[in-house]
């Protein structure tokens, strides 16, 4: 329970179509903020680097709607920088605009800490809504999505690129990599103002520590409108990144390739940034006063509450209108109340015209007002417009989350293959259940653990220096890939999963498990950085993972989108061990394909039924598609890792296969 009236109903709120914010047409701009508690609102207007404001405006207050603007629109302030003032009880805060679209780059003192909460910048819409961005000619259904998450630092710093690296610019020039790749969609970690960084700091930083560096991730929100200028090619120049990320979003698109942004509506950097517009209003707090920190970071949003519901929302349109964004990711999404992400949806989708994808974390951690509901895994009963994170398949194949030094399926640990079987299949059975296969995310590994590459290494003991022991972390990659990408629901892979990536470091520090770090959100860019240059096992780990990606896209079979469907075609075979999984999957009546994988290091007979899918196993025509060397639609001559017989097939340790059962080649 809470010691404060979660509806706020005293308080006066504006309707949803009154601006807020820095409102420029013809030359001049109202300012308007709702502040309904303040005694007094002045707006400083600054030059740009200038500490003292070069004039000051006092707002009206509407008692009818809580806002203070600007009596008559300000002129001649284009490109000026400006902050509100606000006064109450005889406390006065220098407070950054909410709703800001652009501001002056973040400069931090050597203790990194924030002085102050930023000043926005006045900027022309007009011209601004020539750079926006065109959106996707065509949806892609959840079900055939294949997601790539990247930081855009991370995928450039250390790219030989002719753009400044660790920028938008520089990300274009490495789209045909992800063209060539195959996925459908990049998911970009945070691009938006975040409180930590230095932005004019931009150089490849290599100090060897684990945290204290000036990087960040940006789950740190300092503002929900404004571009981290960190990633633009020019931080002084308030438009750049607007500009710059609007174009890398045009070239993505025009590749095929869908943007969803990642948001983080669940906290902010700094309470202060809203708290000192609207005390106790923003965030949610205990019996005691104090705020809650469901989030882990010291605050909490309070979501439900009208305006804060109304911030999500406006900044969801805008992103989603500016820079034709085709999907959202929602960070801790479970700290957020379902009412606003369903309606959230609803009106981004009705304002654009368009359909798309919203996906989240899930994770039980809700302490919203009595009454309410978080959209977390257990909403996915009722609802089938939003997606989780499945942590269920993450656990079983490998672990991970808090139990990132655990073992799973491709580590050594027998695991119920029955249960992994309803996973594969995109219907997990005991962290949470679904409406749709289309609804749940599945992946291996994100941004905030291990990555597969070191999981693998760290967790099954293994020493990459000896020649058997690296054979065997690929075969174990690839495996795990081979598995997530043969699977029904929501594909998600992390950057460089598909060719080996690894967060090593060669002293152990905070933030790290054995030789690798997990936690890499403050690390500097040697631990961070998209490694470009590959050796021959890399290049195979990633030949073979692309290749994987295009045989599923070139499949309807491996996104079939509806449970009953599913499981009409698809069929469990008992193995008889925790370490081998099979099923198959019927493509149509007189073909099915048989998936199968042995994880033990030892090799194992998997019996196969008389009828499978409805199509005799023992006497169809069986043709290799998959094997632990290739990938081959049109099927493979002399696989390796398998021995085909009559009625089964042996699998060598650490093997795999997909075989075309019932059509004659």
């Amino acid at each position: 329970m809470f010691s404060f009236d979660e509806s706020y109903e005293p308080y006066p709120v504006p309707d949803n179509t009154h601006p807020l914010g820095c409102s420029y047409r013809s030359g001049a701009a109202v300012f308007s903020l709702w502040s309904p508690d303040a005694d007094d609102v002045l707006l400083h207007l600054y030059h740009p680097g200038e500490s003292e404001p070069t004039t000051v405006h006092r707002l009206q207050y509407n008692p009818q709607n809580g806002v203070w603007s600007s009596a008559e629109p300000v002129a001649d302030c284009l490109g000026m920088a400006y902050t509100y003032v606000v006064a109450r009880h005889g406390h006065k805060h220098e407070c950054l605009d909410p709703y800001a679209i652009a501001m002056e780059p973040t400069r931090l003192p050597s203790d990194r800490q924030l002085r102050s909460s930023g000043r926005g910048i006045v900027v022309d819409p007009v011209e601004l809504a020539g750079y926006a961005a065109a959106p996707m000619a065509t949806a892609v259904p959840p079900e055939q999505t294949v997601i790539y998450e990247v930081h855009v630092r991370d995928f450039t710093i250390a790219a030989a690129t002719d753009a400044k690296p660790g920028t938008f610019a520089a990300f274009r020039e490495r789209i045909p990599y992800l063209q060539d790749l195959g996925i459908t969609h990049v998911q970009l970690l945070p691009v938006w103002k975040s409180a930590f960084i230095d932005e004019m700091q931009q150089a490849y930083e290599h100090t060897g520590r684990t945290h204290g560096n000036n990087y960040n991730w940006g789950y740190d929100p300092q503002n929900y409108f404004s571009v981290n200028g960190w990633l633009s090619t020019d931080p002084t120049d308030p438009t750049a990144g607007i500009r710059e990320l609007a174009s890398l979003i045009n070239d993505l698109h025009q590749a095929g390739i869908g943007v969803i942004f990642d948001v983080v509506y669940n906290h902010m950097g700094d309470a202060r940034f809203l708290e000192d517009i609207v005390p106790h209003y923003f965030f949610r707090r205990d019996i005691a006063g104090e705020f809650t920190s469901n989030s882990g970071c010291g605050n909490d949003i309070a979501s439900c509450r009208q305006m804060a519901r109304r911030l999500i929302h406006d900044s969801l349109c805008y992103i989603a209108e500016t820079f034709g964004a085709d999907g959202f990711r929602f960070d801790l999404m479970g700290l957020i109340d379902s009412e606003t992400i369903l309606q959230a949806k609803h009106t981004v989708q009705q304002k654009t015209g368009r359909q798309l994808l919203f996906l989240g974390e899930g994770w039980r951690m809700y302490n919203g007002p009595e009454g309410t509901r978080a959209l977390d895994q257990d909403f996915l009963t009722e609802t089938d417009e939003v997606a989780v994170f499945s942590d269920e398949l993450r656990d079983l194949l490998k672990a991970g989350g808090l139990a990132e030094e655990g073992n799973g399926f491709v580590t050594d640990l027998p695991v119920d293959t029955r249960q992994l079987y309803h996973n594969l299949v995109g219907d997990p059975q005991n962290y949470f259940r679904s409406m749709t296969p289309g609804c749940v995310v599945n992946y291996i590994a994100a941004h905030d653990g291990l990555t597969l590459h070191d999981s693998i290494i760290h967790n099954s003991r293994l020493d990459p220096g000896n020649p058997q022991d690296r054979e065997s972390l690929r075969r174990r990659i690839l495996m795990a890939n081979f598995l997530l990408l043969t699977s029904q629901g929501i594909t998600f892979l992390h950057a460089g999963q598909e060719r080996g990536r690894s967060k090593h470091i060669p002293s152990h520090q905070e933030k790290c498990i054995g030789q690798f770090v997990h936690d890499s959100y403050n690390s500097d860019d040697r631990v961070n950085q998209f490694v470009w240059e590959l050796d021959e096992w890399q290049q195979q780990l990633l030949t073979y993972t692309r290749s994987l990606i295009h045989l599923r896209r070139s499949e309807d079979i491996f996104a079939i989108g509806d449970h009953s469907r599913i499981y009409r075609a698809a069929e469990y075979v008992d193995t008889g061990v925790g370490t081998a999984v099979a099923y198959g999957l019927r493509k149509d009546r007189a073909e099915l394909y048989l998936i199968m994988a042995n994880a033990a290091v030892d090799p194992v007979t998997i019996a196969l039924p008389d009828q499978l899918c409805g199509i005799d196993t023992h006497t169809a025509q069986r043709t290799v598609v998959v094997d632990t060397a290739r990938v081959s639609a049109d099927g493979i001559e002399r696989p390796e890792g398998l021995l085909l017989q009559a009625d089964a097939v042996t699998l060598e340790g650490l093997s795999w296969t997909m075989l075309r059962v019932g059509c004659m080649y």
